[in-house]
């Protein structure tokens, strides 16, 4: 077991510091046995050169005896603390290499996540709330804070408080047979009516991964339905800036470790539907998939994503990850359900006590809908 005082802790506090680490980043991803690809320093390199001028980092680094075991992955954006790959992330950790001759307990991570959280609870950081974005339920921060719901929070540092964010739909591919995964996920009958219509009209083509020869054109057509199918919908891309095209340049031209790729459904040389996705350690996520909405009567982004899941399980992926929300066509595939939560960060002092009490007021309402709307309006009132 590790007891908080036999842990130091240092600060990555600037973005040329953040690239020198690099080799013990990767070290302690590639022991962690719950690291996603959000985490990986590839993907969090391509948000610094992308979003560099609006998040400062301030990673804890903790170490054991001389050595870096955990990096809280960490920044500030306008007075606000929150993980380096928000909002471009679907889901965000503390990195952790597990010791697997001593496994680690619950206070081994407890005693991690305090000294991580007291660092930016002392040192002089510039920020005066926080929110720790898309923890899963198992994640290895909310384990670390377990004891830290509740009233009892309030004595830990930063006084986090945790809330419910949402669910992530998974699909296990693992443990049943290729063909029976086949039939249940990628050969749904309106799938393959849609598919047969399509192939009927012209000759239609599966694109695993877009060439590099390809990508620029091809990304400036993403961009383009990616940016009209959310106006569609009444949403804005993240591509309306340029500094998501920056991004997504950045992760489709990076280094293979962190697996981006674009695929295609291509019907006569044309690309209907389009899909950016990640992939690491078995696990791939369908990050931002989109279609022309000109082919929308023949479900395009559906078939896509049909051919996407069976090349999936043929190459003997474990897990289909559709990232964070709850959308009706995730659950007709989905295995299993992801609970999401965030745990809100305060500083000390009377205000931000005052700030948590109402925040924890709201939590607790919200699990009683009749209540809820009362105490709403009541604070509505008196703001």
């Amino acid at each position: 077991m590790v007891a908080a005082s036999q842990l130091e802790v240092s600060l990555i506090r600037s973005w040329s510091e953040f690239r020198r680490w690099r080799d013990g980043w990767m070290r302690i991803w590639a022991a962690d046995t719950r690291a996603e690809i959000f985490t990986h320093f590839d993907w969090l390199t391509a948000i610094s050169q992308s979003y560099s001028d609006d998040v400062t980092p301030c990673c804890p680094v903790v170490s054991h005896s001389g050595e870096a075991i955990a990096i809280l992955p960490v920044g500030i954006r306008n007075g606000s603390l929150n993980f380096l790959g928000n909002p471009r992330s679907d889901f965000n950790d503390l990195i952790f290499a597990v010791d697997h001759e001593h496994p680690c307990n619950d206070s081994d991570l407890k005693a991690v996540c305090r000294v991580a959280l007291t660092a930016l609870d002392n040192f002089s950081l510039n920020w005066q709330s926080g929110c720790l974005t898309n923890l899963v339920a198992d994640s290895w921060l909310l384990t670390g804070l377990s004891n830290a719901v509740g009233p009892s929070s309030v004595t830990f540092p930063c006084r986090p408080l945790i809330a419910h964010h949402g669910v992530g739909p998974v699909v296990r591919l693992d443990g049943v047979s290729a063909e029976q995964l086949k039939q249940r996920l990628c050969r749904k009958k309106t799938t393959r009516r849609r598919r047969n219509q399509l192939e009927r009209m012209g000759k239609l083509e599966f694109i695993p991964t877009l060439s590099q020869l390809e990508l620029p054109h091809s990304r400036e057509h993403f961009v383009k339905l990616h940016r009209e199918r959310r106006k569609a919908v009444g949403d804005e891309s993240f591509l309306e800036e340029a500094s998501g095209q920056r991004f997504l340049e950045a992760i489709l031209q990076g280094p293979s470790q962190h697996s981006a790729r674009l695929s295609a459904l291509r019907l006569d040389g044309q690309n209907i539907a389009m899909c950016v996705g990640l992939e690491a350690g078995g696990r791939y996520s369908y990050y931002a998939p989109t279609f022309d909405a000109e082919w929308s009567q023949y479900a395009p982004g559906d078939v896509l994503l049909s051919f996407i899941m069976e090349d999936a399980i043929d190459r003997g992926l474990s897990v289909f990850d559709f990232g964070l929300g709850d959308e009706a066509y995730k659950s007709r595939f989905a295995t299993e359900t992801r609970e999401v939560f965030n745990a809100h960060l305060f500083e000390s002092g009377v205000a931000s006590g005052l700030k948590r009490a109402v925040l924890s007021l709201k939590e607790s309402a919200k699990q009683n809908r009749q209540f809820y709307g009362a105490v709403k309006r009541m604070l509505s009132r008196r703001t």
